[in-house]
């Protein structure tokens, strides 16, 4: 189990991702590649049918692992 510190570390390191992508995509997270992109993540219906929380923790989890792919 992780402890409260390193949720805030992966938290922060998940957001920073996030902040990053949107910043190079300059904001339109509505273009064809991010539309391929969900459909990749969650398939073409099954993501609008996830949970809230599940589908923001895999959001989390590929701007987490984005950071970490940029910064090593």
């Amino acid at each position: 189990m992780q402890g409260p510190l390193c949720r805030l570390i992966g938290l922060s390191k998940g957001l920073l991702g996030l902040f990053v992508i949107a910043i190079g995509q300059r904001g339109r997270l509505g273009s064809s590649y991010w539309h391929w992109r969900r459909e990749t993540a969650f398939g073409p219906s099954k993501g609008r049918n996830m949970a809230r929380w599940t589908r923001w923790r895999a959001q989390l989890d590929f701007g987490r692992w984005s950071w970490t792919m940029r910064r090593g």
